[in-house]
């Protein structure tokens, strides 16, 4: 009998604690049980749905904005850079790979160096009488208040090479330079033959390519290296030529697309907004993703992570 008593007491409290929860389930106590995962095992979760999208963004925003990348622009005091460190704040939050740190600093490398092709040409130019600033103000008069907006437009469209801008002054130095590397003279070349007709670009282009007191006769050196050892090269002949359909002065070329680009500053740096935008509201989206499994995971008690040092740029 007193088992009984005893047994018909333990169901009655049950029964109370079921009806209970049925009529309350806003006061279920919640009970964090030894084998409940924590927020750092729903952080992975929600950085395996989202984090694809957001170091796409990155890369995005990283192609074309230099100040992303922490890169001065010519003409604009280093002071103008909001920070160095957004793109590295960024790459550390996403638990960014050693390979994806490794593809950012090459193209970091690869912007500084264009940076420096663009510094280089505007020095040469100026040494030359044209100052660039005072040319584009004097075409565009109302552009004398919009500096730093200008300045940003014209390395956006060289960095991104804006009708072959880039790829016309490298073409010049890369070919000019190998030139410089081949022998004088040597008769062993005069037997070997040229392939698609790389000798007729060759002497067309030697002019704009050759250094100067460069003899005629290694145009045909360089056209044999080419085919044979620097086929790669080849390419910058046809940059070359296709160019010089629009102007003889290779030079002037370039710096007029810079000028025109330098009087719309407006289109480039829209762009430059909307591909900011997309990539701030992705990182955006991801920490506030964060914040509400937090919340809806009553994982408030957990620490916060700490973002680590980690590898620079």
């Amino acid at each position: 009998v007193w088992l009984v008593l005893k047994g018909m007491r333990l169901l009655t409290k049950r029964i109370v604690f079921i009806v209970k929860d049925v009529m309350n389930p806003n006061e279920r106590p919640i009970k964090l049980s030894a084998g409940r995962s924590g927020f750092d095992v729903a952080r992975r979760k929600i950085y395996r749905m989202r984090r694809p999208v957001v170091m796409e963004a990155v890369e995005l925003r990283a192609l074309f904005d230099l100040e992303y990348l922490g890169i001065a622009i010519p003409g604009l005091d280093r002071e103008c850079l909001r920070s160095e460190d957004l793109l590295v704040e960024d790459l550390r939050h996403l638990d960014a790979s050693e390979r994806d740190w490794e593809h950012f600093r090459e193209l970091k490398t690869a912007r500084e160096a264009r940076i420096r092709t663009l510094a280089r040409f505007l020095r040469q130019r100026e040494e030359a009488g044209h100052v660039f600033w005072d040319d584009l103000v004097a075409r565009q008069e109302r552009m004398r208040g919009r500096r730093s907006e200008v300045l940003r437009a014209v390395a956006t469209a060289f960095v991104c090479d804006h009708e072959n801008v880039f790829s016309i002054l490298d073409a010049l130095q890369e070919l000019s330079d190998l030139i410089q590397r081949l022998p004088e003279k040597d008769s062993r070349w005069v037997r070997f033959a040229t392939r698609g007709g790389t000798l007729q670009k060759v002497e067309k282009l030697w002019p704009l390519i050759a250094p100067p007191g460069a003899a005629p006769e290694r145009a045909r050196i360089l056209a044999v290296t080419l085919d044979r050892s620097h086929r790669p090269m080849r390419r910058h002949l046809g940059v070359l030529e296709e160019a010089l359909k629009k102007s003889s002065d290779l030079q002037d070329h370039v710096y007029n697309i810079l000028l025109t680009a330098g009087e719309q500053p407006s289109s480039w740096n829209e762009q430059m907004i909307a591909v900011r935008c997309v990539q701030s509201l992705g990182m955006l989206d991801l920490k506030g993703y964060e914040r509400v499994i937090r919340e809806l995971g009553c994982y408030e008690d957990e620490p916060k992570r700490a973002l680590a040092r980690g590898p620079r740029l």
